[in-house]
């Protein structure tokens, strides 16, 4: 689930780079509430969703506080994203990850917060 919640993260922002970009430095610089309350109410929707998903594997979660962990993961993954994507102009990396590259370092790190352990992988014969 979380791999699969990665992989959808940067396909919008890469394809509408600029219009993203330009409204979430408008959103940032020119505050209205009514757009600000549209925004919360997409993410408490998004993250609800995420979070119910997440839950239902709660078993497998080892982070004492699992709803805090879902939120706080789904939260450095949508801002690492949007970095990444809408905001990278100095170059934070030394070099830029490919989109599949970004998914799979974010999906690593989201699924360690949340302390989840990596299943095995059969051994061929």
């Amino acid at each position: 689930v979380v791999t699969a919640v990665v992989d959808r993260v940067p396909r919008k922002p890469r394809e509408h780079r600029g219009l993203l970009r330009a409204l979430a430095l408008y959103a940032r610089s020119h505050p209205s509430a009514r757009f600000l309350e549209h925004g919360r109410e997409l993410n408490r929707h998004v993250y609800g969703r995420v979070r119910a998903l997440l839950l239902e594997r709660g078993d497998e979660i080892g982070h004492p506080a699992p709803e805090q962990a879902i939120e706080v993961g789904l939260m450095f993954v949508d801002a690492a994203t949007r970095e990444a994507i809408l905001f990278d102009d100095l170059g934070a990396l030394p070099r830029r990850l490919s989109d599949a590259a970004l998914t799979r370092e974010l999906a690593a790190a989201w699924l360690a917060y949340l302390g989840v352990r990596a299943r095995k992988k059969p051994r061929r014969t």
